[in-house]
């Protein structure tokens, strides 16, 4: 039997790959956009992660004909009045994570430890062809360290510090999944994959 096909509306080929390992097990198809999605795939101008990820998933789903899931995640820093938020994809966009982690760690210079803190925010949003997208959101309490720490990951991870201690980049892959504000979005909508 043929397993229903869903499209992964995301460009950055790092967050493909992480949305991938999330729906490792479920029962559709995974598609990467194409190019004939890619004025879809645009990030949407202004509102919160769900609007923004919401809009993302329905537009694709409306332009591929069939069911989208979209993802926006950003982290808001305290000592930067909650920026850089849900436009952390556009934070320094184009540039390597490493660069990106360093120019957050640049603004945040003369922000002494303790005062760093900050949460992860993210939103999934799972839409079909002529229906309003499902939306789940998570929240993860963070803090920025004073230096970049571990591989894993991709955008601000190295910098992204649990309460525990570590930062999601230091986390194996399935516990950064388990443990990371994306994670924890795309999870509840895996039960409307069925």
């Amino acid at each position: 039997m043929e397993r229903p096909r869903l499209i992964l509306a995301s460009a950055d080929p790092e967050e493909l790959a992480e949305l991938r390992e999330l729906l490792a097990d479920a029962p559709v198809e995974l598609v990467d956009p194409g190019p004939e999605l890619a004025a879809a795939l645009e990030a949407p101008a202004g509102g919160d992660y769900a609007a923004r990820a919401g809009r993302r998933a329905r537009a694709c789903a409306e332009a591929g004909g069939e069911r989208a899931l979209a993802l926006c995640a950003g982290i808001e820093v305290y000592a930067l009045d909650l920026q850089p938020g849900a436009l952390t994809e556009a934070f320094q966009a184009g540039r390597p994570a490493a660069e990106r982690c360093g120019a957050l760690l640049d603004r945040l210079a003369a922000t002494p430890p303790g005062q760093r803190i900050a949460v992860g925010r993210a939103a999934a949003a799972l839409a079909a062809p002529g229906e309003s997208p499902a939306v789940s959101s998570s929240i993860i309490e963070c803090e920025i360290p004073a230096e970049p720490r571990g591989d894993g990951g991709h955008s601000l991870d190295a910098v992204t510090q649990l309460v525990s201690g570590s930062t999601l980049a230091e986390l194996p892959d399935a516990e950064r999944h388990r443990l990371g504000h994306r994670g924890k979005a795309v999870r509840p909508l895996l039960r409307r994959l069925g």
